[in-house]
């Protein structure tokens, strides 16, 4: 037989609660059948998660400055990208720069990088965000139903209501 380890906890004193001992197989099987649902818990209805993917405006002003932001992060990747790349002793030799001209120039496009995500950031906080909460706020996806059901004429729309407060 296998010698018991003092360090285990089962075997030291003070460390488990009174009458613990190894559990029996019996309680590691499985209550019901595989595939059954428990009977006390139901399924509650599925709750609306915000998606990542919600529906945006469909607005010029929305479009114009999302188009500016793409345009204003892909500035600031490129000229980080060339920051690095004159940090590189064969290219900063090859277009003719000194090494401290280099280093300058380099400071410099990163600087103007960091700006450029700055500024990102300002257009989607305070220009984007809103008008997305905006639409949001006015109905989101179902705006865009209400366009497809507006063939009717108003008229037609108020003499309906009409009838209604009627009866």
């Amino acid at each position: 037989m296998a010698r018991r380890s003092p360090m285990n906890n089962r075997y030291q004193k003070g460390s488990t609660p009174k009458g613990a001992s190894r559990k029996s197989a019996a309680s590691a099987k499985p209550k019901r059948a595989a595939g059954q649902s428990p009977k006390g818990k139901q399924k509650s209805p599925a709750k609306k998660k915000s998606s990542v993917l919600r529906p945006m405006p469909d607005t010029a002003e929305y479009k114009q400055y999302r188009k500016t932001w793409w345009y204003v992060l892909g500035a600031a990747i490129v000229l980080l990208l060339a920051s690095f790349a004159l940090g590189a002793e064969a290219f900063y030799t090859r277009i003719g720069l000194s090494v401290e001209n280099a280093s300058t120039l380099g400071l410099l496009l990163t600087w103007l990088a960091m700006l450029c995500v700055a500024f990102s950031w300002y257009l989607d906080f305070k220009k984007i965000r809103p008008l997305v909460r905006a639409f949001e706020a006015s109905g989101g996806a179902n705006s865009k139903d209400t366009k497809d059901t507006g063939n009717k004429d108003s008229s037609d729309d108020d003499s309906d209501s009409a009838e209604k407060e009627e009866r």
